[in-house]
């Protein structure tokens, strides 16, 4: 008993390192699609659950807004002059422009 939970414990590392690596280097597929769901499974053996390219802590964000009573809001980025930001062209997954911030609840 002892020895396979021993074993287990050595092939752990494994699992997420060969899993994390498959994720780093692979697009994400649809996930309505037979691959997209077991790229899914492969995802959370990794240990992936904070990648800001997916939707994964949409759960732990809404949890924290209402544990907090904040809101999460999009504006306008701004540099240290106040002046705005423009999108980085080479980047096109990632809109520079536009930043999150949280905000206090209004009531109503």
């Amino acid at each position: 008993m002892i020895d396979t939970i021993l074993t287990i414990i050595q092939i752990a590392p494994w699992i997420i390192s060969g899993a994390s690596l498959i994720c780093a280097l692979t697009p994400t597929p649809k996930d309505d699609e037979i691959i997209g769901k077991i790229y899914k499974l492969i995802d959370w053996c990794a240990i992936n659950v904070a990648r800001p390219r997916r939707n994964n802590m949409s759960f732990w964000k809404k949890m924290i807004d209402a544990i907090t009573g904040t809101e999460r809001k999009t504006v306008r980025a701004r540099d240290e002059d106040g002046k705005f930001v423009a999108d980085d062209k080479s980047t096109p997954d990632v809109n520079e422009a536009y930043e999150e911030v949280r905000v206090k609840k209004e009531n109503t």
